[in-house]
């Protein structure tokens, strides 16, 4: 849980994610189940 609030945040920061496409991925992030591409390709955005 801590780590998708952290996915969560950075989403949420990032000036340069379109509104529509903030709303899809946290959407996906708030799932039960997050597909591992999904939190692997905003890890890596983020540096983590």
């Amino acid at each position: 849980e801590e780590r998708r609030a952290k996915l969560i945040s950075a989403i949420e920061s990032n000036g340069y994610i379109p509104k529509s496409a903030k709303e899809r991925i946290i959407g996906q992030l708030t799932q039960p189940k997050v597909p591992a591409d999904v939190v692997a390709r905003i890890e890596s955005r983020m540096g983590g």
